[in-house]
């Protein structure tokens, strides 16, 4: 790279970047809405703040939302197998079974369904935090798009997968769940009869059906490995669980909700009675409210909302990263940059024949993020960012030193490298990059610290620096993933390009979420005070400790322990589906109308194959029907009127109608007329029935025509 006594080759440009913004390479302002982006994602980075003053860093839940996840799938994968033996399929055996797994001896059933239910709680929880904070922590675009359209469609197959469980257990939650997805399907030209003619009565429903959802939800976790494959495809090292004090933690948690806070399974499903007030996990179905709306508005909502998510990375878009790249002429094949990049976006290709070196490093753009740490990993200097070759760094370094000893000449030069924090400190700076209010501290700011190699510091002491002070990302929510864990690495000497002939307590390294301005100036103004203003004498930093002691491992255990209690409380928080003191008439009609077209002419039916004629030609049974209006009333009060369609891409299906009345509990007398609009002579004109019925509160029996004829359930 450079050596600390080496020339300066670049001096001019380090003049001119003494004046410019302090940072390399030099960034692009952003525009409004990446703003309002940026200044959300600051409240959430105070939250996380929070915590680390908790339960400390290393502990902070929030940064490994992700792993925490995977964690939670893994535990739910484990509970379902065993559930999955004790599990039988139909509308009274399915809930049967759930009740005899919740009775075994010992309670053992019992703790591994709660821990089913609470794993799968956590890992929707978890997942949906980690998508909010790659949101808000500026992590979705560019080549990080593929993570954030993966990740929404492993949200998705979580949740499908989990909202298949619920309705395996078939009570009044799956009752309504059924429904509800039933009606937003029926709106959707793609079925020829309502699904939601399924679910009608108990006796109806196939056993078959539970065979398919419990295919789909022992088949989707598949899916969902495939696609955590695409998630991580391009990242290097990644992480699947989080550190292993976090999953014990996390593990004694989920047991402890199971064992104060066992589940419980509603009253079994029964679509003669109206749900009434329904525990609802709120993690899976919190838009339970949503579904009281018409299904076409629903549909608008969800498929705009859903477009709108995937089309974030391109929306909110940040300027163009300055991506890497390797001079072939300086580059010896050593192979560092290919094993710190952590986005793999460097490989190592062969060199034509006949040369002394082997190998060259390639960087595809496509994967580069333009952090730089390939930048830090190279001895030679070999790697230009956005352009810029590593000779303008050193150069800007000097001229940082050389600004703070001008300004301030009785206080001794330190030159504070920044990556995140640049932005929280540019109301601080002036325009030659000097921290205001601090007497001889410069700030440089850098896409990450990983960018720093060991050399870059040496040469800012010896360009007349009496400190260097580096204020890194916490390890545990680098931007760039290991950034700041490398240059720990390389300044302890056990990472490739180590630290050498870096003076004792002159260089101190200090991490901090992005909004800590505050605490940033207050460590440097500290560091700045105990360094001796002469040559002689050093003060000896040590550096940051981060294990967390037993008191920070009992509070995140009591942190966790909370939010347990809130995976109990909002995993059947109640919900009324239908007041208890309501009722309901539900009607459902499936008619065959005539034919007002007969597919083939009568005059064209002799030309026909033999096996394709009518029986009588007289009366074809194939072509367009006509339409089919239901009234309703009650106590002779007309209460409804609907015309309903033929289904068929030619209008040559039956008429189906599904619709659900509101009732006053008592005795009725209910009146319905299916007319057949078809004015065919002698088509039926209609078919009527009148029938006094008794409702209860919470009854919703059924009004059925079905074979020409009505029907009382």
């Amino acid at each position: 790279m450079f050596r600390t006594g080496d020339a300066d080759p670049a001096a001019p440009v380090g003049r001119a970047l003494a004046s410019a913004p302090v940072s390399f390479p030099p960034r692009s302002p952003e525009r409004l809405p990446r703003r309002v982006l940026l200044s959300l994602g600051g409240l959430y980075a105070w939250l996380e703040v929070a915590l680390d003053r908790l339960v400390s860093a290393p502990l902070n839940p929030l940064y490994h939302s992700g792993s925490i996840a995977v964690f939670s799938l893994a535990v739910a994968t484990v509970t379902g197998i065993y559930l999955f033996l004790f599990y039988r399929v139909g509308t009274a055996a399915a809930h049967a079974s759930i009740e005899g797994i919740m009775a075994q001896p010992l309670g053992i059933g019992a703790l591994v369904r709660s821990l089913h239910r609470y794993s799968s709680d956590a890992a929707v929880l978890a997942a949906a935090l980690h998508g909010l904070k790659m949101l808000l922590g500026d992590r979705f675009w560019g080549a990080r798009w593929i993570g954030w359209v993966t990740g929404l469609v492993l949200l998705g197959l979580v949740w499908f997968t989990g909202a298949t469980g619920y309705w395996l257990v078939w009570d009044t939650q799956a009752l309504v769940l059924s429904l509800t997805t039933a009606r937003w399907l029926d709106v959707l030209p793609i079925f020829a009869e309502p699904i939601v003619h399924t679910f009608l009565s108990n006796a109806r429903i196939q056993t078959f059906l539970f065979f398919i959802v419990l295919f789909l939800h022992i088949t989707v976790p598949l899916l969902i490995g495939a696609f955590f494959w695409l998630h991580v495809m391009r990242l290097a090292r990644a992480r699947f669980f989080p550190p292993r004090v976090v999953v014990v933690v996390t593990g004694v948690a989920l047991g402890a909700a199971s064992l104060l806070w066992p589940v419980s399974s509603g009253p079994p499903a029964d679509p003669a009675r109206l749900p009434g007030v329904v525990p609802v996990d709120w993690f899976y179905f919190g838009y339970f409210p949503l579904t009281r709306l018409d299904p076409r508005a629903g549909w608008l909502l969800l498929v705009g909302a859903g477009g709108l998510l995937l089309a974030i990375p391109w929306l909110l878009r940040g300027p163009a990263p300055a991506r890497a790249r390797v001079a072939a002429e300086a580059c010896t094949g050593c192979t560092r940059c290919y094993r710190d990049c952590p986005y793999d976006a460097i490989v190592m290709v062969p060199r034509p024949a006949g040369g002394r070196l082997k190998t060259l490093a390639v960087v595809n753009p496509a994967r580069c993020v333009g952090c730089g740490i390939c930048v830090g990993a190279c001895d030679t200097g070999g790697i230009l960012l956005g352009g810029e070759p590593v000779h303008v760094l050193a150069a800007a370094v000097t001229a940082r030193v050389g600004a703070a000893r001008a300004r301030d000449p009785q206080a001794p030069p330190v030159l504070a490298f920044t990556c995140r924090l640049l932005a929280r400190l540019a109301g601080r700076l002036d325009a030659d990059g000097l921290l205001t209010g601090v007497p001889g501290v410069a700030v440089l700011g850098l896409p990450c610290v990983g960018l720093l190699h060991p050399d870059t510091i040496g040469r800012a002491l010896s360009a007349g620096a009496a400190g260097v002070f580096v204020a890194g990302c916490v390890p545990e929510d680098c931007q760039f993933r290991e950034g700041s864990a490398w240059l720990v690495d390389r300044l302890a000497g056990r990472r490739l390009p180590a630290a050498r002939r870096l003076p004792a307590g002159r260089v101190r390294l200090r991490f901090y979420a992005p909004v800590e301005a505050a605490r940033f100036v207050a460590d440097v103004r500290a560091f700045a005070a105990s360094l001796p203003s002469s040559e002689g004498g050093a003060v000896i930093a040590a550096p940051p400790h981060r294990r967390p002691g037993p008191a920070r491992l009992v509070v995140f255990g009591l942190v966790l322990l909370a939010v347990s209690w809130g995976l109990a409380t909002f995993s059947a928080w109640p919900w009324t589906a239908a007041p208890p003191e309501a009722a309901t008439l539900r009607i459902s009609v499936k008619a065959v109308t005539a034919l007002t077209a007969p597919a083939v002419p009568r005059a064209d039916v002799g030309d026909l194959p033999v096996h394709m004629r009518p029986l009588d030609p007289a009366r074809p049974t194939t072509g367009r029907r006509g339409d089919a209006v239901l009234t309703v009333a009650v106590d002779g009060v007309r209460v409804l009127e609907r015309t309903y369609r033929p289904t068929g891409l030619r209008r040559d299906g039956p008429v189906y109608g599904y619709e659900e009345i509101p009732v006053a509990p008592g005795r009725h007398v209910v009146q319905a007329t299916l007319t057949d609009l078809t004015a065919e002579p002698g088509a039926p004109v209609s078919s009527s029935t009148a029938i006094e019925v008794t409702v209860a509160p919470g009854d919703a029996p059924l009004l059925e025509f079905r074979d020409g004829a009505w029907r009382w359930e």
